[in-house]
């Protein structure tokens, strides 16, 4: 059984964290208990493993990429320095520049009561449970105002 760790109202840090923040997964052979686990909730998912939850989370995230920018002419040896950047792929398909990497990457903030209802029944098959994930959890990299910005060069 996997369990799922999240950001609550009572640890959530404004710009940092938000509610529904995926802080880790793990399989239920780990004890999740003490100060460290007291204000956050655990999403326990019987069926799946961590490693089929975070295979699941990993096709939520976006592509990302280093891109490289440099003034020399192709094939020709130089003395400057290229600059690299991280940028990532929104859901319009456009590129754009990674300034603010996010603390947790995914979400589960728009889960219905429903779909929790669902991942934690014994009876709905893991197939179906990884479907609400894939398709009810979202990427935070768009929380940040400076994650907006499209990367010119990049969408040509």
């Amino acid at each position: 059984m996997a369990q799922v760790v999240l950001i609550t109202s009572k640890n959530a840090r404004p710009g940092i964290t938000a509610v529904g923040d995926v802080v880790s997964i793990h399989d239920d052979d780990v004890a999740l208990m003490g100060a460290g686990y007291a204000d956050s909730d655990i999403i326990k998912i019987p069926g799946l493993t961590a490693k089929e939850v975070r295979a699941a989370f990993s096709k939520v995230l976006p592509d990302v990429q280093v891109a490289i920018r440099t003034t020399a002419k192709e094939n020709v040896w130089a003395f400057e320095d290229p600059q690299y950047q991280k940028v990532w792929k929104n859901s319009e398909e456009k590129w754009c520049f990674y300034n603010a990497p996010v603390k947790h990457k995914i979400t589960m903030k728009a889960l219905t009561k429903e779909a929790l209802a669902l991942l934690a029944d014994e009876g709905v098959s893991n197939a179906a449970k990884i479907l609400i994930l894939e398709g009810q959890c979202a990427h935070n990299f768009d929380v940040a105002e400076d994650n907006k910005v499209e990367v010119s060069d990049l969408n040509a």
